[in-house]
């Protein structure tokens, strides 16, 4: 049978000084978690590194993985975040250059958190369905926020859902293992090239 992880807060914070502890909480998981990986990383080590009592973590998290939970939430929103800011600046380039470009900054965004998502990708059993429940994946292939800062569209609207399904998942597996681990004697750059010619061949045909 399947471990069970509770993986809810017990409760949000409302108050600023609660806040500033809840967000000490999760601010110190995310260092014990790269430092000590997860089967390192306990509620007593997080409450040490966040500099408050143990009593303290537990009026806000059932456990660690919990707060776990709410580190992978918050690395999702920080990619998302620094991606719709970089994307304003692509809203000029032509359609040729333009799939290349985005493929780059995914990359680059994923790579800024590469120490924490090499954990969260290997180690976390239940990263998948954090990440699955957040739906990091299909927002970060929402070319269409390109379109809210001005750029022209990428995907074409009769892209089938079953093609989007595959496109996602392609591109999300293929530039998250080259953050996590990069292939030996491939060149980085050199891969998202590649795949940005295949992508624009599959998106927009030969």
């Amino acid at each position: 049978m399947p471990q069970a992880f509770e993986l809810q807060a017990k409760k949000l914070p409302k108050q600023a000084r609660s806040k500033a502890t809840f967000d000490a909480l999760i601010e110190a998981c995310t260092l014990v978690l790269q430092s000590h990986g997860y089967a390192g990383t306990t509620t007593n080590h997080i409450a040490d590194t966040a500099g408050v009592g143990i009593a303290s973590l537990y009026e806000y998290f059932p456990g660690k993985d919990a707060i776990v939970a709410k580190v992978i939430e918050r690395m999702n929103e920080r990619v998302l975040t620094n991606l719709a800011k970089r994307a304003f600046n692509l809203r000029e380039l032509p359609k040729e250059e333009l799939m290349q470009a985005w493929l780059e900054q995914i990359y680059r965004c994923l790579l800024e958190e590469q120490p924490l998502l090499r954990v969260i990708s290997y180690e976390v059993p239940y990263s998948e369905q954090v990440l699955n429940s957040h739906e990091m994946p299909q927002r970060l292939l929402q070319f269409s926020e390109l379109l809210e800062y001005g750029a022209m569209e990428v995907l074409p609207q009769k892209q089938s859902k079953e093609s989007m399904y595959l496109i996602v998942n392609l591109v999300v597996s293929s530039l998250t293992q080259l953050v996590v681990n990069p292939p030996p004697g491939l060149d980085a750059q050199a891969v998202i090239e590649e795949l940005s010619k295949k992508m624009n061949q599959w998106v927009f045909g030969p």
